[in-house]
């Protein structure tokens, strides 16, 4: 295809965030430069402004590069995102209040589940927390159930070639398929913690206008030693269910 018009400098920058984007754990420059068939030279320049401008961190004891959370901060200014993030938040707010447990929502990128957004209960001090912009796994993780079971088909597999591109793990494709349909059977997942011995997860996906899963909202539990600080799960699962319907209807309503 010809160029009506070339930034050589601009492309070798995109080139440097879109290689990083699939190496979550970083690479060198001399990695960096063979994988883009560039020398060191023509690199170090613009993976410095890249640093410069936070686009990049670095690591000085392995002498690693890596995205930084700027790209990710820059997205949730994006209108959709800025729309879920605006209808979602006051319900999650309510929700944690009336289950008193942490939710979070979790979108889709790049092979990995992120959390967007995070809202603790303000009735219980000892509690899960989590870090906007972490990362999840999309195997053996609740949001990361969701988010597979109820993308179409071909949206699946690029997301799980995605996910094992960056994770370097080999699947259980038997096993996964079978989770899969019971997930997309009962309409959610619901399942121990792979972190924490008393932890339980809870997850509902989030459609948009045209039934593509968007985000998964998820309530994390911990079995308490004291009777009265525990939720009963079928409890927290019906409220959980009802939020994610009035997110979807407004969201669906924002969309139109």
């Amino acid at each position: 295809m010809n160029k009506k018009y070339t930034a050589p400098a601009l492309e070798k920058g995109l080139e440097v965030i879109e290689l990083l984007s699939k190496y979550p754990k970083g690479l060198s420059l001399t990695e960096i430069s063979n994988k883009l068939s560039r020398t060191n030279a023509q690199l170090f320049r613009m993976v410095s402004v890249l640093k410069e401008l936070d686009y990049v961190e670095y690591t000085p004891e392995g002498k690693i590069y890596r995205l930084s959370l700027k790209l990710f901060r820059l997205s949730q200014t994006i209108s959709p995102t800025n729309r879920l993030l605006d209808l979602a938040l006051p319900q999650m707010t309510i929700l944690s209040s009336q289950c008193k447990h942490p939710c979070y929502l979790v979108c889709y990128s790049e092979g990995h589940g992120i959390i967007t957004a995070y809202k603790a209960s303000t009735d219980n001090m000892e509690q899960l927390t989590y870090n906007i912009g972490s990362k999840l796994p999309l195997i053996n993780n609740c949001a990361g159930h969701v988010l597979l079971s109820f993308a179409s088909y071909n949206k699946r597999q690029s997301m799980l070639e995605a996910y094992k591109a960056q994770s370097n793990t080999e699947i259980d494709f038997q096993k996964l398929r079978k989770r899969i349909e019971k997930v997309k059977k009962q309409g959610y997942e619901a399942m121990e913690s792979p972190i924490f011995l008393s932890g339980f997860d809870i997850g509902f996906p989030i459609f948009s206008s045209d039934e593509e899963v968007i985000a998964v909202l998820v309530i994390s539990t911990l079995t308490y030693k004291v009777p009265e600080m525990n939720t009963n799960l079928d409890e927290i699962k019906r409220n959980l269910e009802s939020t994610v319907q009035q997110i979807t209807s407004k969201f669906a309503g924002a969309e139109d």
